[in-house]
């Protein structure tokens, strides 16, 4: 089971997330989307020092399948494939703005530059970072 220390730790925990999201001092007072007699149940249980693998149970039973549709979506995001001829395409345009860019500057002509990065579906949709490029 838990030892001594373990369990401080696992209370310490329990009583940061109750302070946090069940009981927060910045409104609204319950920071997720639960009923309040749950929310009540829960910070009497941690605040009595009963707590157990179930403490939350009933909190992550209502609220798992919300967050499983923002995290489905979340991922179609954040995995979605770019060609490598689309990446290319996006390097080399890149490269010939900042030219431009670089060009225009010396030149005095800054305001006549029109930089359209956004046209590119990797990086409107934060697939590509300009970190890649450097």
């Amino acid at each position: 089971m838990y030892d001594a220390v373990d369990e401080a730790i696992l209370h310490d925990k329990a009583k940061l997330i109750c302070d946090q999201f069940l009981s927060s001092p910045i409104p609204p007072k319950c920071r997720i989307n639960i009923q309040s007699e749950l929310s009540s149940t829960v910070i009497e249980n941690v605040k009595l020092g009963m707590f157990n693998r179930s403490l939350f149970h009933d909190l992550t039973i209502n609220i798992f399948p919300l967050i499983l549709n923002y995290w489905k979506i979340f991922c179609e995001r954040r995995h979605k494939y770019v060609p490598r001829t689309e990446l290319n395409r996006f390097k080399h345009e890149l490269v010939v703005q900042r030219r431009r860019m670089k060009n225009a500057l010396k030149k005095g002509r800054s305001s006549k530059v029109r930089v359209t990065v956004s046209d590119f579906r990797g990086w409107s949709q934060g697939h590509i970072s300009s970190r890649d490029f450097e």
